[in-house]
This record gives C-alpha cells, sequence and structure tokens, in this order.
C-alpha cells in the first residue's frame, strides 16, 4: 500500500508539473546588474557607474504600464545613471512613440579614487546626461528602420533634454528697510539676483504660469533688448 502511495504522488506530481502555469514575476529574465554595468561601460568608454539598472527590466515595467499610452511622462527620482530615459527612448523609438522622461538625481559627488571620476565625470548627474546624449546617438543607429517608418523623419525621433537645478528664485524678494532704504534700492537697481541667467528668469516665469519646460523657446531683438518668445506666441517676456 505505501509504494502504490508514493507511485500515485509522484504520478499527480508529474502531471501538475507538465499541466499547470509556472508562476512567474515582471522581473524574471529582467536582466542582470553585471551585464548592464558591461553594457554601459561600453557605450559611455570606460567605468562610469558601478550597479545600473538593467534596461530590460526599466523596459518591461515600462511597458506593462504605460505601453499604450505612447504620450504617457515617465519620473525616475532616483534616476542614477538615466537607465530609465534610456529605456523610454528605445521604446519610442520601437513604436513610434512620444513619451517624455524626467530624471531627477542629486548631485552626489563622485569618489575621487574612482574610475568615474578618472574618467572626468565629478557628479552622479553628469553621467546621467552623458548617458542620454550618447544613448540618443546609439539607438538611431540601432533602430533607424524601426524610426524611419515610425517618424516621418529620422530627426522627429526626439531624443532631446533639458537640464534644471533647483535653487532659490532668480528674483529678489522686495524687503523694505526704511532705515536703510537708499541702500534698498540701490539693490534694486536689478530685480534678479546676480549670478543668474536671463534664462533663468525666463523659465521660472514659465513655472509660475503653469507653462511646460519643454515648450519651445524662440528669441529676437527689440531695440537692443531680447525678446523671448514661449510656444510660438503663447507668452512674450
Amino acid at each position: 500500500m505505501r509504494a502504490r502511495r508514493y507511485a500515485y504522488f509522484f504520478i499527480i506530481r508529474a502531471y501538475a508539473k507538465n499541466t499547470r502555469k509556472t508562476v512567474t514575476t515582471w522581473w524574471d529574465d529582467g536582466g542582470l546588474t553585471s551585464t548592464a554595468t558591461t553594457k554601459l561601460k561600453k557605450l559611455m568608454g570606460g567605468s562610469s557607474f558601478d550597479t545600473p539598472k538593467p534596461i530590460e527590466l526599466i523596459e518591461r515595467m515600462i511597458k506593462m504600464i504605460a505601453f499604450d499610452d505612447k504620450s504617457a511622462i515617465v519620473l525616475d527620482f532616483f534616476s542614477g545613471s538615466s537607465t530609465t530615459a534610456h529605456s523610454v527612448m528605445k521604446i519610442n523609438a520601437m513604436d513610434g512613440g512620444q513619451r517624455k522622461f524626467i530624471m531627477v538625481q542629486l548631485p552626489e559627488v563622485i569618489n575621487e579614487k574612482s574610475e568615474a571620476y578618472e574618467n572626468g565625470y565629478r557628479t552622479i548627474s553628469e553621467i546621467g546626461q552623458k548617458r542620454i546624449i550618447l544613448a540618443g546617438e546609439e539607438l538611431k543607429k540601432e533602430f533607424k528602420k524601426e524610426i524611419e517608418e515610425n517618424y516621418n523623419d529620422i530627426n522627429e525621433f526626439d531624443i532631446g533634454f533639458k537640464v534644471f537645478s533647483l535653487d532659490s528664485s532668480n528674483i529678489r524678494e522686495w524687503n523694505v528697510d526704511f532705515e536703510n532704504l537708499e541702500k534698498e534700492l540701490d539693490l534694486y537697481d536689478t530685480p534678479f539676483v546676480e549670478g543668474r541667467t536671463e534664462l533663468d528668469v525666463v523659465y521660472e516665469i514659465m513655472l509660475k504660469y503653469g507653462l511646460e519646460l519643454t515648450y519651445p523657446i524662440h528669441t529676437f531683438e527689440v531695440d537692443g533688448k531680447n525678446v523671448y518668445d514661449i510656444a510660438f506666441g503663447n507668452l512674450f517676456i
């Protein structure tokens, strides 16, 4: 009886193994960090980041959430080497999407003894910026056929990006001090904080008006002064 019970057990287990669905997770076949490191080193022409996320893993995550939304905005709040940006551009190249990415990264200083420092990088955010540039050019070559099929022109495949740093306002705060009013007025010969550029002020005003920072900006002169045309006449500064 015992032998027969064991026989039944093995038959049932074999049957279950051949017929049931195997349990899988979304990180299965999602790539290895070691492989990602090798690929990044090849792309960047040297060592830059020790533990990048695998492109395959991030690509799978984006497809799960935003595959049908070709205009999705993908945010990575701890962007590191900007694998997420690389993945977004890759998926766009494959299906003609217009997805955008927002990469957020503290300007974490790189160890002076590291290879990345020797290769000229000073912060992690610098590595991410360089990767986006190189990845974009690589994708235009790797997916040239798909891009030409999905876009009217290969140059319409958007690999551009803007870099912003979080800071205090570019415009001086008005603090009335009647005892030193003359000094205060001298400071307000210009309303802008010292060391800030015109574009710094333009982008701050865009934020205050709720305009997207990705809108195009065109510049022209009137009486020797710069005029900034945002979003084809939506706002003039």
